[in-house]
């Protein structure tokens, strides 16, 4: 999911927090622990660190994290690394978008953390490697970020082993399969998700009834997952959920549910699916949307007059729809946030609005 980002992240805590006691070494008594030390050395050894790799992350420098690690000098102080203060373990690792290059093994050190709760691996280059079934030994993992780094093959049914999860994140890796994974069984081993990004993952398979049992689901990302069937209604309606993506599923059956006041979703993207059913006015009352992508829904009619009102839109994208009518005079005064306004492509007659031009955060506008 690249249009939103929901303001949780465990890993920018987590980072904070080791630049912080980094600042501070002279007031800190704890210590890494010499195994801890050895063992993240060896992970460094087991990879080329690559400069001209270019990550999804282009405001986080590469190889910033690993240059600080030095066997000479305490662990627990090392970028991206949080230790448990009292014990010296190592509880947390980011190491995205470190130009990292080649294969993650069964045997790389990284699995000797056993007590390891986030991991954060994304935007590297891991060659085709495919995602290793000790990551099921790393029992204590609540957030697991394996994006954009190059995997392949199929999703080791042990990561199902990983009950703690809060965040799965396996997006974006072109080459990966659910295998004999169904996402049923996912979603029933780990009942504590709040997000569950699986982006390009193919499991060619319907959505399971049961995530609507995740009660803490903040933001779902399904986009080109090969989904099949109909989407359950009641997701749309968790009482956390924030963002949900379902894009470039064409066999996939969207019909939105009838919303009330207090929904606070932030972003629905259903674009590139087999829309069904009609825009209910009801979905006015998601006044806190900031991306709203209905591009490639088959929709057809005039615009309900609602979208125009939506005043926290930053994303609108209708195009490639059968819409048609005249755009409203007003459209560049209630949208006032608007980044990206796409509407070609549709059968609208009539003049374009002259208030387009107050859209002054305008910064890509599709209308043929």
């Amino acid at each position: 999911m690249k249009k939103l980002i929901i303001n949780h992240n465990p890993y920018l805590t987590f980072y904070l927090v080791s630049c912080c006691f980094v600042g501070s070494h002279s007031l800190v008594s704890f210590r890494c622990l010499s195994d801890q030390s050895y063992a993240l050395l060896q992970f460094k050894q087991e990879f080329e660190i690559n400069e001209s790799y270019s990550s999804s992350d282009a405001s986080r420098p590469k190889n910033v994290v690993m240059a600080t690690w030095n066997g000479s000098t305490d662990c627990c102080f090392w970028s991206g690394v949080r230790c448990d203060t009292s014990s010296g373990h190592v509880l947390g690792l980011d190491l995205s978008n470190c130009g990292l290059q080649g294969q993650l093994s069964a045997n790389s050190s990284l699995f000797s953390f056993d007590q390891l709760q986030q991991l954060n691996l994304a935007s590297n280059n891991f060659s085709y490697s495919q995602i290793p079934p000790r990551f099921g030994q790393l029992s204590r993992l609540t957030h697991l970020d394996l994006s954009d780094s190059v995997f392949s093959g199929n999703i080791p049914p042990e990561l199902l082993l990983l009950i703690n999860l809060e965040s799965l994140d396996l997006s974006g890796n072109y080459h990966i399969f659910a295998g004999k994974l169904e996402m049923k069984s996912l979603v029933q081993a780990m009942p504590n998700l709040r997000q569950l990004h699986l982006d390009w993952v193919e499991f060619n398979s319907s959505v399971p009834e049961s995530l609507t049992n995740l009660s803490s689901l903040t933001s779902l990302s399904l986009s080109g997952c090969r989904l099949r069937g109909g989407f359950p209604r009641n997701i749309f309606q968790l009482p956390n959920i924030r963002a949900i993506d379902v894009s470039d599923n064409d066999e996939l059956t969207v019909s939105l549910p009838q919303y009330g006041s207090g929904n606070s979703l932030r972003l629905l993207d259903i674009s590139f699916t087999n829309f069904s059913g009609e825009l209910s006015d009801s979905i006015g009352y998601l006044s806190s949307l900031e991306v709203l992508d209905l591009g490639s829904c088959f929709l057809s009619g005039a615009v309900p007059s609602w979208i125009w009102k939506l005043s926290q839109l930053t994303y609108l994208d209708l195009s490639y729809n059968n819409l048609d009518g005249q755009l409203p005079i007003s459209l560049g005064e209630n949208l006032a946030n608007l980044t990206l306004l796409e509407l070609g492509s549709n059968k609208f007659s009539g003049r374009i609005p002259s208030s387009i031009g107050n859209l002054r955060r305008l910064e890509s506008l599709g209308l043929s």
